[in-house]
């Protein structure tokens, strides 16, 4: 099947970030696809980002078929909690779904859908009048100040829906706008740490030629060419975006260095992410723990962000010493002592 039209519900859910996009496509590359994409009424119901990602890869996907009477309900259940929405974007989404999923639950749906796995009715707390709001765990009254904004001012949709900028202050009557963004750069000190205990800087796959005035990489790559599809080869710095996206990035790093194309590296993440599944393999490698907060320069560069959690410095290479040496002002450097391959 080519060339296969996207149904008018599938496109109510936001369209996946670059970010977000790229490391899809490049698990698929990887992986290959595999969660076969669902078609209802010949077009589209689920999956058209994996869809895309399968034609520029030039690969043949996997379909299956939505035979249900609830077709909303089955967009929801599949996308709102494995997308990375922030209130604004599932605010929108209980707006323009609303009056679908109303008119299943009128024709006999269940409005705790079958589609839904049990256990996710724990995330339902919307008020009782938005159905969909239920569902999707926002209040009415947040989707009701969405309305309001798209009535007063259309002009503002797709940025409230890209998820470039929010609504905040939801208790108050008036209502304000405040923009988010996954840019966020290393300061200098940092910077300079890493290049001593690598020597150079060759690769940093997760920049833009603002940031690279500090980290003079040799090579950088940007979120219009990410480095998820390139090699990274010889020394890598590599502060990977935030937003929920780090972990194809830290995928990736573990990735190039084990087939040795990547020959030292310095990773830059999150420490209140050490539970994660993506955090398991950095044990294996030195990591330096912060005894302070970074704050991190935006992308103006004229504000400083009071950072809210810690940071650690992973280290990938056979000079770990004078990673230590470099990092030891940071904080506290650990190596895990148990034998763990």
């Amino acid at each position: 099947m080519n060339n296969l039209s996207v149904h008018p519900l599938a496109l109510l859910i936001p369209t996946m970030t670059n970010e977000e996009y790229t490391e899809l496509k490049f698990d698929i590359q990887q992986n290959g696809l595999l969660t076969p994409i669902t078609l209802y009424e010949d077009k589209i119901l689920d999956g058209r980002h994996r869809y895309q990602a399968c034609q520029e890869l030039a690969l043949t996907p996997t379909f299956d078929y939505y035979n249900g009477s609830q077709p909303a309900h089955f967009v929801l259940s599949k996308n709102i909690f494995r997308r990375n929405l922030n209130g604004t974007q599932k605010a929108g989404v209980a707006a323009k779904i609303q009056p679908y999923y109303e008119r299943e639950v009128q024709h006999g749906g269940d409005r705790r859908s079958k589609d839904f796995q049990e256990g996710t009715n724990s995330h339902l707390k919307g008020d009782s009048g938005d159905l969909a709001g239920q569902v999707i765990g926002v209040s009415g009254r947040y989707v009701d100040k969405y309305k309001k904004i798209v009535a007063e001012k259309p002009e503002l949709q797709a940025k409230l829906d890209s998820g470039e900028l929010t609504i905040t202050g939801a208790e108050k009557e008036s209502l304000m706008l405040s923009s988010i963004s996954n840019e966020w750069y290393t300061p200098i000190r940092y910077v300079e740490a890493a290049r001593e205990a690598l020597g150079t800087i060759d690769v940093d796959p997760a920049s833009n030629e603002l940031a690279n005035k500090t980290i003079r990489a040799k090579t950088f790559y940007t979120k219009e060419n990410s480095g998820l599809l390139k090699e990274w080869r010889g020394t890598v710095w590599l502060n990977p975006p935030y937003g929920g996206i780090a972990t194809g990035f830290v995928a990736k790093l573990i990735d190039q260095y084990k087939k040795r194309i990547t020959t030292e590296a310095i990773l830059l993440v999150n420490a209140n992410s050490t539970d994660t599944g993506w955090f398991q393999p950095l044990w294996n490698y030195v990591l330096c723990f912060t005894n302070h907060r970074i704050n991190f320069m935006p992308l103006n560069n004229k504000a400083i962000n009071n950072s809210t959690h810690g940071s650690v410095f992973v280290y990938f290479g056979k000079q770990k010493q004078k990673f230590i040496d470099n990092f030891k002002q940071f904080g506290v450097v650990v190596e895990r002592i148990d034998n763990v391959h």
